[in-house]
């Protein structure tokens, strides 16, 4: 897919590039990225409203336009409608990246609707949103998206667990919500619970999410109860949080078989600790070769697979 920015709108550049997209140039053909411009700072505010429209509309009369992105622009309420009512009718659109992009919960509901409305678009990325439960839920209402990526994001557990139980009634097969969650045992139950039922998810994406080694294999063996075989969860990397390693007493002992005593059990704790497997996730134990199975080529172009550590073996 050939990506194609520009500088700024107001630029001989870009109305070359506006001419190009008119003339549609086979060589524009594939991703287009409208960043430059909506971050160009020099623009105001109703030169760059018609200069988007401008690009929008010679986008949408090329018609070789599969993936559409804007990433860290701040975008007012009539700007990001109208750059989602022009998602809303492309359909040669096969990909929208907004990463980076504030959206607020008004914003998003008629993102969603507009993407319901255009069943061409299957692959979303949201990273770095400032998405929250909320979010999870309106997200959760996707009927055609396939791969949803939500990386650094603010949902937790509760986010997560709509989004896998929103699979089993749309489109949802790749989930990736990396960098994101803070599943700690309070949250996790709903994920878990989620996981078991799981008939249609093919793969989750918890890479970097902070979670304590008992959260871990509380999803693995979720994941293995679900009907759905083929389910891929994928953890490496992960934060762990850890108990402090205990240390020995600094208060000065009545006499010297107190110190040996002091010191060796002090010293044997702190091993003990420091040796558990019960403290790391078993992946940390486990090395490349010890994976039972590698998933297989079913992540559509946009999310490359990537070494489980998590592997659902087949029956």
């Amino acid at each position: 897919m050939l990506g194609i920015s520009f500088r700024s709108s107001a630029s001989p550049e870009s109305a070359a590039l506006v001419k190009r997209l008119k003339a549609k140039d086979a060589a524009l053909r594939g991703k287009f990225d409208l960043s430059p411009v909506l971050n160009d700072s020099a623009l105001p505010p109703e030169r760059r409203k018609e200069t988007l429209k401008e690009l929008l509309k010679a986008i949408h009369s090329h018609k070789g336009i599969t993936a559409l992105a804007w990433n860290n622009a701040v975008l007012s309420e009539k700007e990001f409608k109208h750059l989602s009512e022009h998602v809303k009718s492309e359909k040669p659109l096969a990909e929208l990246d907004l990463s980076g992009c504030p959206v607020t919960l008004p914003q998003l509901d008629f993102l969603v609707s507009c993407l319901n409305s255009n069943r061409s678009v299957g692959t979303l990325h949201l990273s770095n949103c400032r998405l929250g439960n909320k979010s999870c839920e309106l997200l959760s209402k996707l009927c055609s998206i396939h791969t949803l990526t939500l990386k650094q994001n603010e949902f937790d557990g509760l986010g997560i667990s709509c989004l896998v139980e929103a699979a089993e009634n749309s489109l949802l097969r790749n989930l990736d919500c990396s960098y994101s969650a803070l599943l700690q045992n309070d949250k996790v139950a709903a994920v878990a619970k989620a996981l078991v039922k799981s008939q249609k998810l093919v793969s989750l994406y918890l890479q970097h999410d902070r979670m304590s080694p008992s959260v871990e294999s509380s999803l693995r063996n979720a994941a293995q109860q679900a009907p759905n075989k083929g389910l891929q969860l994928y953890f490496e990397y992960a934060e762990v949080f850890r108990k402090p390693t205990p240390r020995p007493s600094t208060e000065q002992p009545a006499d010297r078989s107190s110190v040996i005593s002091a010191s060796g059990v002090g010293e044997s704790q702190s091993s003990a600790i420091l040796a558990s497997e019960d403290d790391y996730p078993s992946s940390a134990f486990r090395s490349a070769s010890s994976v039972t199975r590698t998933p297989t080529s079913i992540l559509p172009e946009g999310l490359p697979p990537r070494s489980p550590l998590s592997s659902v073996a087949s029956p």
